[in-house]
């Protein structure tokens, strides 16, 4: 049984949970998080909102760098995951 299918049970309704194309699906290997990681650090840029991931202020990708001021200067904090090795790369 899906996520999906859980969720409209327990909330006691039915149809589509998931706008098209999304769908609950687990990352499955390090290339894939890698791949969606960066893909989502790129959507400001692929919106012509920045010529590089780390200019807009509330971007994801300064949660991420390197330096410290980077991370302490992003507005808002994320909770981080252990990132398996290699995730830069």
């Amino acid at each position: 049984m899906d996520f999906g299918t859980l969720l409209n049970g327990a909330r006691g309704v039915s149809g589509s949970v998931w706008q098209h194309p999304f769908r609950d699906r687990f990352v499955r290997h390090e290339k894939e998080f890698c791949d969606r990681l960066q893909s989502m650090h790129l959507n400001p840029v692929r919106k012509r909102l920045a010529d590089q991931p780390g200019e807009r202020r509330w971007s994801s990708y300064n949660n991420f760098a390197l330096d410290k001021p980077s991370v302490a200067g992003c507005p808002i904090q994320i909770d981080y995951v252990r990132l398996p090795e290699g995730h830069r790369g």
